[in-house]
């Protein structure tokens, strides 16, 4: 079984969350890292969301599509990235948005935290602040990130967008908490060839 997360409250399945030692025990609106989009969406709402992709800075390796999340009082967004040209549409990271105010934020994030810290004890926990690579003007990340035992990791974070940047503007970027699941390759991805 999968272990759900939420922005509001997280939910235990039947099985302990001490056995949860990979990513694909983690879900997100039902989804999670390794599954693919298509047992999601149709080819149709795929094909859609692939209109307007969003791409690293550096590479375009991965590319994010974003779709409305089906649970509104959780998410306001979930962002699904595949790998490009990927037909099998597998998913590599899976993040849900809430689109708050940036004070609102930070006490969601502890309570996130304190969370996933009382669930998951045995985790590497790291924490620190993103400047997106200084591609996004001001904008900032306020990230933590817990470490599971096959590389993967899940990310809470609070993004603060600098408004005036035109990346943000024309993106149509908001301050808000994220939640994320990304497998192991992709965090290689992010962390040494993204930005």
């Amino acid at each position: 079984m999968r272990i759900f997360l939420s922005i509001l409250v997280l939910l235990i399945n039947l099985q302990s969350w001490s056995k949860a030692d990979k990513i694909t025990d983690f879900e997100i609106e039902g989804m999670s890292v390794g599954d693919s989009l298509l047992n999601y969406y149709g080819i149709s709402e795929i094909k859609e969301a692939e209109n307007n992709p969003t791409y690293y800075p550096k590479s375009k390796k991965y590319k994010v599509i974003y779709f409305f999340s089906k649970k509104k009082e959780l998410f306001d967004y979930v962002n699904i990235t595949l790998k490009d040209n990927d037909k099998k549409y597998i998913i590599h990271s899976v993040r849900g948005e809430k689109e708050i105010n940036i004070e609102k934020c930070f006490k969601m994030k502890k309570q996130q935290i304190k969370g996933i810290e009382d669930i998951l004890s045995k985790i590497d926990k790291d924490e620190y602040k993103s400047d997106y690579g200084e591609n996004y003007g001001n904008s900032e990340a306020h990230v933590t990130e817990f470490t599971l035992g096959d590389g993967s990791q899940i990310r809470i974070f609070c993004s603060n967008y600098d408004e005036n940047n035109e990346l943000v503007q024309n993106n149509v970027w908001k301050d808000g908490l994220e939640i994320s699941l990304s497998s192991k390759k992709f965090i290689y991805f992010l962390t040494n060839e993204a930005y």
